[in-house]
């Protein structure tokens, strides 16, 4: 395990979002900021009213609410659509437009598709599409119907952290079924979406995980088996200690009660460089689960202070969102 590869995973376990003060959320909600941002707003509160089946509150993520002051982006959105159940995805004909021409430049929209379709693909997230209709002239309703794909260039999304072509990720993301709503009346589409999350988290869980087969990054290291323990070895870097730790049936409880002298002396651990590794390895698992303990009380605690903040995610933030801003 490199220190790049530490320091990264350290920061998403400790990621935190502004408004719930946790890192894991039930819904992500994608927008185009220019004109969808009143609608994304409302649906914010509107989610944020609802409680799931076990009784809890539905924990939405927003941009524009959650990202911390002085975030990048890119870092915010991306903690925020990995660690969420539900992608809901505000589709719009006025909002769409700028992707156009995103074979020429970065449209983070696109961008958010992209990740999005990609969660998808391997399972480890429901991708909901919610099509939105407009008012036009003379107050009649004018449903979406932008499906067609031939105006998107075939050419790479211009982002250079993008692989795909335009069309091919609009071809994509027109086959997923979604749900058809008004701007003005989208009330009768909470339930819907909530029902959807209800689903995806019994087979997802919060952080939007596919219930496969676990593996030792799956557990506590607490109750890791030996067989565990011998696959963090492995995956840290130190498989040479392998045998050691298996020939002594260490599990996860006498991994985490190693100390100095019973790695020296009772697994014949003699170079202190290693030693110091897997000390620091050890005291890095302790000090993980006592945060994501702490994570867990945090997320019965707050629960209180949701709702009452109607403008917040207004005028504040997200206008990172799309790559042709005005």
């Amino acid at each position: 395990m490199t220190d790049k590869k530490e320091k990264k995973t350290e920061a998403k376990k400790k990621w935190k979002c502004k408004k719930h003060k946790v890192g894991k959320h039930d819904v992500f909600i994608n927008y185009r900021v220019r004109t969808d941002r009143d609608l994304a707003t409302k649906l914010f509160y509107a989610l944020s009213a609802e409680t799931k089946e076990d009784g809890k509150a539905v924990r939405p993520f927003l941009d524009a609410v959650c990202l911390n002051d002085g975030e990048e982006w890119e870092a915010g959105f991306l903690n925020g659509l990995e660690k969420s159940a539900v992608i809901l995805l505000l589709i719009s004909e006025d909002g769409i437009k700028g992707i156009e021409g995103a074979h020429t430049y970065q449209d983070n929209v696109l961008l958010e598709y992209e990740y999005a379709l990609d969660k998808h693909e391997k399972g480890t997230a429901v991708l909901l599409p919610l099509v939105v209709g407009k008012n036009v002239d003379g107050g009649l309703y004018k449903a979406f119907s932008a499906f067609g794909v031939s105006q998107y260039s075939e050419a790479k999304h211009a982002s250079p952290k993008s692989t795909k072509s335009v069309r091919e990720t609009m071809e994509k993301l027109f086959k997923i079924q979604g749900l058809k709503t008004n701007p003005d009346a989208f009330g009768d589409r909470i339930s819907d979406i909530v029902g959807k999350i209800s689903e995806a988290l019994k087979k997802y869980g919060r952080m939007g995980e596919a219930k496969t087969e676990e593996t030792f990054a799956d557990k506590w290291a607490s109750t890791w088996t030996v067989k565990d323990v011998q696959a963090y070895l492995k995956d840290a870097g130190l498989e040479e200690f392998a045998p050691k730790f298996k020939e002594n049936a260490v599990d996860g409880t006498l991994f985490l009660q190693l100390d100095e002298k019973m790695l020296t002396e009772e697994l014949g651990i003699t170079k202190k460089l290693h030693v110091l590794k897997l000390l620091k390895y050890i005291e890095e698992c302790k000090a993980g689960e006592a945060e994501a303990e702490d994570d867990e009380d945090e997320e019965g605690g707050d629960e209180e202070e949701e709702g009452g903040e109607g403008t917040e995610g207004g005028e504040d933030g997200g206008e990172g969102e799309g790559g042709e801003e005005e």
